[in-house]
């Protein structure tokens, strides 16, 4: 069962505890303890936490609805102290475990500091007490009657009583045992707990509750072990002054020191940061102006490149007729270019060039061969 399931039961016992205790029978009572068990069965298998908001709520509601029971069962008068077990219906057992439940509603209260914590350890103690003496006035306390019986008598105790109750081999044997027989009251218990929707099982019904009963003595015996160890803890925590819930004091944020800056970059990266938004280094108008002389620089260098390009492609006939002065650099550049293309002109041209060079060798030109 989940906790969805857990919302459907605690409004169906909120619905059942409306009415007053007197107004209210012994079919009710069975009513309402029976979805207290299914409560409890609930949040012991629920794997979210016990101090959960939703899981709180449930134990605050199972805690006034057992109380309720309690006041109910006292009415009826269903219990009394010279009855023994063999006198008592199989129908009321199961109310024998009152206390013992409230005592572990008890324990799964959330605290809200130390001294709370240490009032519903005290309150799970005294529960869990009235059970074992419930127990044990109808003699079912079996087997471990002798260690409970030591519960009560734990302050008349002699030093020799206290030092053996300490020793770690025994009490590691003492918890081996009660795990042990827990183990195999568990496993009873699920067997039997199939003949609880016959009518004609009582004696399955009637055994059931007793082992129950008997589980519960041993889990009483330990919260009551437990809780003398916490409850020291919890006193030497109020005695020294220190709360394990109390709220934990924020530190102050500390300032870091900061770096001594050297250099004027540094500066600046620190202010306007290491990429962008970068140092403003221009205006507005300082660069439209840039962009402005840049396009015309660039249209400037596009006219004398198409200029060129234009030239590029006229002999030089057309250029002296056109009137337009070729220089030196451009005069080779179209010659070669008319030589790669096999222009018939420009090769008869260059031919009559080289023999005109072989014919007349350098400085043949020059007065009686000197120059």
């Amino acid at each position: 069962m989940s906790t969805s399931d857990m919302k459907d039961v605690l409004k169906s016992l909120s619905t059942l505890c409306l009415g007053s205790v007197d107004e209210q029978s012994g079919a009710e009572l069975g009513k309402i303890f029976e979805t207290c068990t299914l409560l409890k069965l609930i949040i012991d298998n629920c794997s979210t936490s016990s101090s959960d908001d939703k899981i709180q709520v449930a134990v605050h509601v199972c805690i006034q609805a057992l109380e309720k029971c309690t006041m109910m069962v006292n009415e009826l008068g269903l219990f009394s102290n010279n009855e023994t077990a063999d006198e008592l219906q199989t129908s009321s057992m199961k109310y024998l475990l009152l206390p013992a439940y409230l005592g572990s509603f008890h324990l799964l209260l959330k605290p809200k500091d130390g001294e709370d914590r240490l009032s519903n350890v005290q309150k799970a103690d005294v529960y869990f007490k009235d059970y074992i003496l419930r127990c044990t006035n109808y003699e079912l306390c079996g087997t471990s009657s002798k260690d409970l019986k030591d519960i009560f008598d734990c302050e008349e105790a002699s030093e020799t009583q206290k030092e053996s109750s300490t020793d770690p081999e025994l009490r590691r044997r003492k918890k081996i045992e009660r795990f042990k027989r827990r183990k195999v009251l568990e496993d009873k218990e699920k067997l039997l707990s199939r003949a609880l929707g016959r009518a004609d099982a009582e004696d399955s019904i009637r055994e059931f509750y007793l082992t129950l009963i008997e589980k519960w003595l041993i889990i009483a015996e330990e919260e009551l072990e437990n809780s003398e160890k916490e409850k020291e803890l919890l006193n030497w925590r109020a005695m020294t002054g220190e709360n394990k819930f109390q709220k934990v004091k924020k530190r102050p944020d500390v300032q870091p020191l900061k770096p001594i800056i050297i250099t004027k970059n540094e500066v600046q990266k620190q202010v306007f940061g290491l990429g962008y938004p970068s140092i403003p280094v221009l205006t507005v108008n300082d660069f439209y102006r840039q962009r402005f002389e840049k396009q015309i620089q660039e249209q400037k260098e596009n006219e004398l490149e198409k200029q060129r390009q234009q030239k590029k492609g006229k002999s030089l006939q057309e250029s002296a007729l056109s009137g337009e002065a070729l220089s030196k650099e451009d005069e080779d550049l179209q010659k070669e270019a008319l030589l790669e293309k096999d222009d018939p002109e420009a090769l008869a041209r260059a031919r009559h060039w080289d023999d005109w060079k072989d014919e007349n060798p350098r400085g043949a030109g020059n007065r009686y061969n000197k120059g």
